[in-house]
């Protein structure tokens, strides 16, 4: 017989399966049903049917008659189970047990294999595939958003998407780094200064002279008597500048910079070296916060993973149930005209070492598949903007292209565009980004830390970049720099799984979280989390809310 023959009688049998093992349990389960009502006392019973039966008038059988059972079910299948195993296994129904029965003999293809409780519970995850209950919107819902409609425009000219042009080579690094550099140069030609902007190699010759030059620091290092040296470039050349510890103001601003920052130095040139007295980053102008007149909120989801064996898939439901008007808080839900998603919105394959072992889905497409269905149940009222992440199914390298049809579906409140993505969001200028360059950022700015990514954030807004540090970020060498910060009234990240929130120079900067619980490898890498929590920004209070779908009584936070 062959391999696939071999299988399509093992499902047939394990189907078939209503077997002795459960004739006890279907009997007690029709006696009872025919109890509750005797007009069904003829029905046939099989173990699918008095199953049924059972759940319908609530009647459990006795405990230790079902823990028999269930061992002379796994004893038919030449499988012995320990108390332990045989604990994990009470709850569950027929159909279910025989699907790990299923699972457990194409682990042990001898007989008269014991199974442990540690065993049953990696086959019980693997099997486990989140679901979404079918949703309806309590007759009482009636969403304020949906009277406000949409207003919204996506800035196309800065997506990448369909607009790849580099092949990898010399030439377009160095257009990539050009734009990049003249774009910030630019803003901080701009910032009004007492001294003369000088190009590197016109500085050496002004000795004597305070002097502000501009530059990317190429290195930067610390000195055998504590100072701090850097050594920065132009289009011109190259300048070296020592910043000396007991200038306190411009040590601890030096501190800071890191490789590849583009600044401005303010020097008095020496004969041998030249002296920082100043540095200034490009950063974002000072301006009042923007709210509008429509009470209209904008909701964060970033990190589902969806397909890892991890996923808040009860969590999540809970949350879309919500959306659509069911449980507390209902006069936030109404006011949500938008959701905005930071990427990662599958789990993917490959991603880091031994992934597929927390993978309760195992197909990428099959993950999207699940990802549609989820998209399916948001109200049709709210109005979803997507990037993808670091998981998602697009290269690698940033700017990252939308996420494709053939995967998300087309839906019509769905809108998918590039990471980083730029929209215009009811009058408010707004950066979406997954936020890959936070871990390089949060590493190499001291002060930072994973538990407060939104400060991370804020130092992206001052260098006017998204991913400044060029190594330590996987960047395709697009002709225009795509990371570029320009207006900015909202910026949302994902990518750390961690909430947060400030506001910085008018600018609102919310981090989004994750619906996904700590992995093993995230737990090995010190990863901090916090899972299930919905960031909420109302536009016309300009006011921030969090709502914990942790737990089934729904908090705000």
């Amino acid at each position: 017989m062959g391999g696939g023959e071999k299988d399509k009688e093992t499902k047939i049998n394990l189907a078939n399966a209503d077997s002795s093992a459960y004739s006890q349990s279907s009997q007690t389960n029709s006696q009872a049903k025919n109890q509750a009502n005797p007009s069904n006392s003829s029905t046939p019973s099989t173990s699918a049917t008095s199953a049924a039966a059972m759940a319908n008038v609530g009647i459990e059988p006795q405990k230790e008659k079902k823990e028999i059972e269930i061992v002379k079910l796994f004893r038919k299948y030449g499988l012995f189970i320990n108390s332990g195993a045989i604990e994990e296994l009470k709850e569950k129904n027929l159909e279910t047990i025989l699907e790990i029965i299923k699972k457990l003999k194409e682990l042990h293809k001898e007989d008269m294999a014991i199974v442990s409780e540690t065993e049953l519970k990696e086959v019980t995850q693997e099997i486990k595939l989140p679901g979404f209950a079918d949703i309806s919107r309590p007759s009482d819902f009636r969403p304020l958003a949906k009277e406000f409609g949409h207003d919204f425009k996506i800035h196309t000219e800065r997506d990448i998407t369909g607009k790849s042009k580099c092949g990898g080579d010399i030439d377009d690094f160095v257009k990539n780094v050009n734009d990049r550099f003249m774009r910030i140069k630019s803003i901080l030609e701009s910032r009004p200064s007492h001294n003369q902007v000088v190009k590197l190699e016109r500085a050496k010759s002004q000795v004597g002279e305070l002097i502000r030059v501009i530059g990317m620091v190429m290195r930067k290092n610390v000195t055998k008597k504590g100072h701090l040296s850097l050594e920065i470039e132009d289009e011109t050349g190259t300048l070296f500048i020592l910043i000396l510890k007991d200038d306190k103001e411009a040590f601890e601003k030096a501190n800071k910079v890191i490789k590849d920052d583009i600044i401005a130095v303010d020097i008095k040139v020496g004969t041998n070296f030249c002296m920082a007295k100043d540095i200034t980053w490009p950063d974002m102008p000072v301006k009042a916060k923007k709210t509008i007149e429509k009470d209209l909120s904008i909701a964060f989801v970033s990190d589902m993973h969806i397909g890892s064996k991890y996923f808040c898939d009860k969590e999540f439901e809970r949350m879309i149930k919500w959306l659509n008007g069911m449980g507390p808080h209902k006069e936030i839900a109404e006011k949500i005209g938008y959701i905005l998603m930071a990427g990662d919105v599958a789990d993917g394959i490959g991603n880091y070492p031994k992934q597929e072992n927390d993978l309760v889905v195992k197909d990428v497409f099959e993950q999207y598949k699940l990802a549609q269905k989820m998209l399916e149940l948001i109200p049709d009222h709210i109005k979803i903007i997507m990037i993808p992440g670091n998981h998602d199914a697009v290269r690698l390298a940033e700017p990252q292209p939308a996420l494709k049809e053939e995967m998300i579906g087309k839906l019509p409140n769905v809108i998918s565009i590039g990471n980083p993505g730029f929209a215009n969001v009811e009058g408010l200028e707004v950066i979406l980004y997954h936020g890959v360059s936070l871990g390089s950022i949060t590493a190499n700015v001291p002060g930072l830390t994973p538990a407060k990514p939104e400060e991370a954030v804020v130092e992206l807004l001052k260098r006017r970049n998204l991913a400044p540090i060029y190594d330590e970020n996987d960047i395709a060498p697009e002709h225009s720099d795509y990371h570029f910060i320009g207006n900015c009234d909202m910026i949302n990240t994902g990518h750390m799984h961690k909430n947060g929130y400030t506001e910085y120079r008018g600018s609102v900067v919310v981090t989004s979280g994750t619906w996904q619980w700590l992995t093993e490898y995230q737990v090995k890498q010190g990863h901090v989390a916090t899972p299930c929590v919905l960031p909420i920004y109302n536009l016309k209070e300009g006011r921030i809310v969090h709502l914990n779908f942790a737990e089934e009584q729904i908090k705000i936070l």
